[in-house]
């Protein structure tokens, strides 16, 4: 996912920027279901101040899009105004 994040930044001209980091490790998600995902997601992540007002997060593959909302989510508390999402596979 990381490659794939600096890649299309590069190739957008987009700036790349760091804007999510895990507080705590969540495990794997692919055997649970989505309810559980979503819980063991709840503020799991933190953005990094000062980002700018809309946003595209980058990740390979989106299964019940519970990562996603939990990253919109703290962006969203990041004070991001507009968040899209681009995925590879689903």
């Amino acid at each position: 996912a990381e490659l794939l994040r600096r890649q299309m930044a590069a190739r957008l001209k987009l700036p790349y920027l760091n804007a999510l980091s895990r507080q705590r490790a969540t495990g794997n998600q692919a055997k649970r279901h989505a309810s559980e995902r979503r819980n063991a997601l709840d503020d799991a992540f933190l953005a990094t101040a000062g980002l700018p007002e809309t946003i595209l997060p980058v990740d390979d593959v989106m299964t019940t899009g519970s990562t996603l909302l939990a990253c919109a989510g703290a962006l969203r508390a990041a004070g991001v105004q507009q968040v899209y999402f681009a995925t590879v596979a689903r």
